[in-house]
Formats: structure tokens, C-alpha cells, sequence
């Protein structure tokens, strides 16, 4: 589903997905009940009214904000894969290419010349 989506792109979706249903919070106040903090702070803001989604969504969004500084430095630290894959073929490329023209007039006189093909063609008969 985020296959064609940038590498950042990627991350910051699952991780918001991941922080949404992974964070737990108390149900409620008396109970000792563990549930999705983001489907507490949901489920009070329709019941209970806006105030008392505060009690679970503070902790949404200290854990969303966690993982993005996290994503971000994750990203910093680590390259990309294809940075490192276009290095390595422009070095690679470039060793390939003769250093001096000697070396190029010793490659041009190694090549042999194909004789051209004629241009009429030949078309099998059955």
C-alpha cells in the first residue's frame, strides 16, 4: 500500500499508525483497564464531550511528536540506500574510463571493425 510512496513518506505513516495503536491509556479514571490511548481519547471526546478527551490525547500526541523527532533522526543518521547505489556506479564507471590517452589509443586499436551488414535484406521463402 506505500510502495509508491518516498522512504520518509513511509516511515511517518506507519509510525503514525503504529503510535496510534500501540500507545495505552487507562480507560477510565477508576479502572485499572489498559486500551489504544488514540480510541480512548475517540471514544471520550464523543461521550463524554472535548474536556475529558484531553485525558488520552496529551499522550497521542507527546508519543506522535516522540516518534517523528525519532523518524527524523533515524533519517539524519542513516543514508539512503540509493545515495549509496548511485556512489558506488559513478565510481564504478569511472574506473572503467582509460586515465590516459595512451590507454585510449591502446583500447582503439584492440576493437575490430564489423564489416557492415548489406543493406538489402533477406526474407525466407517458404
Amino acid at each position: 500500500m506505500t510502495r509508491s510512496l518516498s522512504r520518509f513518506l513511509k516511515g511517518l505513516l506507519r509510525g503514525i499508525v503504529a503510535v496510534a495503536l500501540f500507545t495505552p491509556w487507562y480507560v477510565d479514571n477508576n479502572q485499572d483497564y489498559l486500551a489504544p490511548a488514540g480510541l480512548v481519547a475517540l471514544y471520550d471526546a464523543l461521550t463524554k464531550g472535548a474536556e475529558s478527551a484531553y485525558r488520552a490525547g496529551h499522550v497521542v500526541a507527546v508519543a506522535e511528536l516522540l516518534m517523528f523527532v525519532l523518524l527524523l533522526g533515524l533519517f539524519i543518521i542513516l543514508p539512503s540506500p540509493k545515495a549509496k547505489r548511485t556512489k558506488s556506479k559513478t565510481e564504478a564507471q569511472d574506473k572503467r574510463k582509460p586515465a590516459t590517452r595512451q590507454q585510449q589509443t591502446k583500447q582503439k586499436k584492440r576493437t575490430k571493425s564489423t564489416p557492415q551488414q548489406s543493406k538489402e535484406r533477406i526474407t525466407p521463402t517458404i
